[in-house]
């Protein structure tokens, strides 16, 4: 799936309010018939908090990327990025946590609690302490919002790559002057409606990658081996931690 940017938002603050605000605002600017219907973001509270509040009923679906990066900066944090490295055991054992997202959402918390018998040093189980935490209790990040079970679209990456693009473009090394970057926002807006006919006329395609297009097509032989009854869970998040990247 192709995704383009649409809008451009200039923000001081990141409170829930904030973010509400401008969510008003776009909403206000869209068609009438047009009704949003999944959202695919990090993991920033606020930011969901905004979008329940706003736009009630939408998907909200965390990236999965990010999920991954909150889980190795735990793992930088506490020491294990050597014992990580070296991959032995407990780099086997932490990739295996890390692709809990893929498994379907009603296996994840008995998955992780299978995991969670198996450790055998403290470092390990503060790591587990913090997912739980972190991922299993959290008032806003729901299992159901972080799995990724048989989804095309995972990470928010498309937009993430934009903004790398767009930084790379100021070729500034300090605070970018802002007349200058609303100057390169309106060549970016100048380029959309050549997208959108582009993207209607369907001459615009996504460009994927040899590396990403192969690990996408083995998440999704997995899945339909797990659908078929072929794999138990165990070897699906065996399967699936093959083709985390960081």
């Amino acid at each position: 799936m192709k995704q383009v940017p649409l809008a451009f938002c200039f923000m001081s603050r990141k409170r829930t309010d904030d973010y509400y605000e401008v969510l008003r605002a776009i909403d206000r600017l869209l068609p009438a018939q047009i009704a949003l219907q999944t959202c695919v973001v990090d993991f920033e509270a606020g930011v969901w908090r905004a979008i329940q509040d706003r736009f009630p009923g939408t998907v909200i679906q965390g990236c999965v990327f990010h999920w991954t990066q909150a889980l190795y900066r735990k793992i930088q944090e506490l020491g294990l990025q050597r014992a990580y490295n070296e991959r032995g055991d407990v780099h086997h054992f932490l990739r295996l946590v890390m692709a809990l997202p893929f498994l379907p959402p009603e296996h994840i918390e008995g998955t992780y609690h299978y995991l969670d018998q198996r450790v055998q040093t403290d470092e390990l189980n503060e790591f587990m302490d913090y997912v739980w935490r972190q991922w299993f209790r959290h008032p806003s990040f729901r299992v159901r919002n972080w799995s990724v079970y048989m989804l095309s679209v995972r990470t928010n990456n498309d937009l993430e790559g934009w903004h790398n693009r767009l930084n790379s473009r100021m070729n500034s090394r300090g605070p970018v002057p802002f007349y200058l970057l609303l100057l390169e926002m309106y060549k970016e807006a100048t380029n959309i409606p050549l997208q959108a006919r582009l993207l209607t006329e369907g001459k615009m395609q996504r460009i994927h990658r040899k590396r990403a297009t192969e690990m996408n097509g083995q998440l999704f032989q997995a899945w339909k081996q797990y659908n078929d009854g072929l794999i138990t869970t165990s070897q699906l998040l065996c399967d699936c931690a093959v083709n985390i990247r960081l």
